[in-house]
């Protein structure tokens, strides 16, 4: 039982459980948008055009790293897709590692480190039984990560692994960051070392801003990791509510292309907003509240899966359907709060 509760376990138990669940699909063929992002896509055939000239960046700027990636398959093995789907696997079972490493070291913090008379959490390395229960709390939650069906089109389409490898990069930073924070407020800190994490959380955000745009997000949630885990005064919060809001500015900023006009500048945002069909943008908002919902089903209820949903549109906020997703999308925004 000592030996099942080490971490170097766990671990491999995530690799295992993660390989077993994918090791049918290294052959599933390039689909959708794989043809022309991958097969038909003359920039990913020649690295020097991610390294010698600019013609990998200009391609898709904001998704620069994805598309690297996607050339060093090609180098590696043309359209053969067992090396694509490999890597995505990798990429899978690497944030799968990382969201254990994040839980494991969210137990730590000082939030959730307190003295059993509060009735709140104890230390991990506390010698107690609710310790060794929290013990296989990252195991099980990496576990619930790796193996979730809802997380099959990520690694089996191929093209996909934008996201994946992003959310990578995103963990990784936040993982980064948490392991910094937790040097600082130890009782013998290693600010060298926390420096040291800092510098290479800010290089992870960056390599997940140039993979796909979702890391945008990656300001916030590391000012709510900071708010919700770590003791701050009100000066602190402050600090810190400003210096995400300069972050968030300059990152946004960075994926839309400054040194435009503002009319060009404008114009660039609502067309990166914009979805890609004829569907109004007002259908399209009233729509998605119940495709959000539908979504949040399937991670609690993963059945009735499909690659490419025909989801009925909604044109008006007062049906059953979009009316009743919406108050629930509302109580589950308030409960968060």
């Amino acid at each position: 039982m000592a030996l099942f509760g080490r971490p170097t376990v766990h671990l491999l138990l995530v690799i295992a459980c993660g390989f077993l669940t994918y090791s049918n699909t290294f052959h599933v063929p390039f689909v959708f948008d794989d043809d022309t992002s991958i097969v038909n896509n003359p920039v990913i055939r020649n690295l020097e055009n991610f390294f010698l000239n600019g013609t990998g960046y200009s391609y898709n700027p904001r998704r620069f790293i994805g598309y690297l990636s996607v050339a060093l398959n090609y180098r590696l093995g043309g359209l053969d897709v067992t090396g694509y789907h490999i890597f995505n696997l990798g990429v899978h079972i690497t944030t799968a590692c990382l969201v254990y490493a994040l839980v494991r070291l969210t137990l730590q913090t000082p939030f959730l480190i307190r003295n059993s008379r509060s009735g709140a959490l104890k230390p991990l390395t506390a010698g107690n039984s609710e310790s060794k229960t929290l013990k296989f709390l990252p195991l099980l939650a990496a576990l619930l990560f790796v193996v979730h069906p809802v997380q099959s089109q990520a690694v089996t389409y191929i093209i996909q692994r934008l996201a994946s490898l992003a959310t990578l990069f995103y963990l990784a930073s936040l993982v980064l960051y948490a392991k910094g924070r937790l040097f600082q407020v130890s009782d013998d800190p290693a600010h060298g070392k926390a420096v040291f994490l800092y510098l290479a959380a800010s290089a992870a955000a960056a390599l997940a801003m140039q993979t796909k745009e979702i890391a945008i997000t990656l300001t916030i949630v590391v000012a709510s990791y900071e708010f919700c885990f770590f003791r701050m005064t009100i000066k602190q919060k402050v600090v810190i509510l400003l210096l995400t809001i300069l972050a968030l500015s300059l990152a946004f900023m960075a994926l839309i292309h400054t040194g435009k006009p503002l009319g060009e500048l404008l114009s660039d945002v609502s067309r990166m907003t914009r979805v890609e069909t004829d569907i109004h943008r007002g259908d399209y908002l009233l729509t998605q509240f119940s495709v959000i919902v539908t979504y949040i089903r399937l991670l609690v209820l993963p059945i009735n899966q499909n690659l490419d949903y025909d989801y009925p549109l909604n044109h008006t906020l007062f049906t059953m359907r979009t009316f009743s997703s919406l108050l629930l999308l509302m109580a589950l925004f308030g409960l968060a709060f």
